[in-house]
């Protein structure tokens, strides 16, 4: 089977490529700011993917399915809300 690359794999790629390859100029301050973006990004579009599925689960009346998952949605928001501090206290 072959696997599908999203465009946000090869930003990915291409950003961790530019920050590891000693070619870079990027400081460690610069490189936390990347990626701190691409993990809030990232999040998001889980979170995206579990509420498809968290509906999915209550039209299937799994009450507890659905329950669960969005728990794991508040969690992942909480986790973006400290990743969007970092990315400010890094930005000054």
């Amino acid at each position: 089977m072959v696997a599908e690359v999203s465009s946000q794999q090869v930003r990915l790629e291409t950003m961790m490529y530019i920050m590891y390859s000693g070619g870079s100029a990027m400081t460690d301050k610069d490189k936390l700011a990347h990626i701190l973006h691409h993990w809030i990004e990232h999040n998001e579009a889980h979170i995206e993917e579990y509420r498809k599925w968290a509906t999915t689960a209550e039209k299937e009346g799994l009450k507890d399915v659905n329950k669960n998952i969005m728990e794991a949605i508040k969690g992942v928001e909480e986790a973006n809300a400290s990743l969007h501090n970092a990315m400010k206290a890094v930005k000054h």
